[in-house]
């Protein structure tokens, strides 16, 4: 479950540095190399882009952050607003960025008894 999250002005400050770090893209998202970058924050490591949207309002309890760019590297306030893991999933659905991972069932079954009893 996502804790609430609310800043202090000092961690606003340091958080607006972070984001000062980031690349900005032909679209205008500010990125870091990796997707969903993390920072140590009050003793603990807590994603960039939650930090960053937590610039415009605080984050209550299980609130989810959103990527309106679609941009998982993405730290841009603009582009980020809070919202349930519901409205993150219509968002998938609506947009078609469903990626299901699971075993690539066009393998030989025989191959995938075999893996099943190899185990991890």
């Amino acid at each position: 479950m996502s804790r609430s999250l609310s800043l202090s002005l000092q961690e606003r400050e340091r958080v607006e540095t972070l984001i000062g770090e980031a690349s900005r893209t032909l679209r205008g998202c500010l990125v870091y190399p990796e997707p969903y970058p993390k920072v140590g924050f009050r003793s603990r490591s807590e994603g960039l882009h939650r930090l960053a949207c937590a610039l415009n309002q605080p984050l209550r309890e299980g609130e989810l952050v959103l990527h309106e760019c679609d941009e998982p590297r993405c730290v841009s306030p603009a582009h980020l607003r809070p919202g349930t893991h519901e409205e993150n999933m219509a968002d998938i659905a609506r947009k078609n960025r469903l990626q299901l991972r699971r075993l690539d069932l066009s393998l030989p079954r025989t191959r995938i008894v075999a893996a099943r009893r190899k185990g991890p």
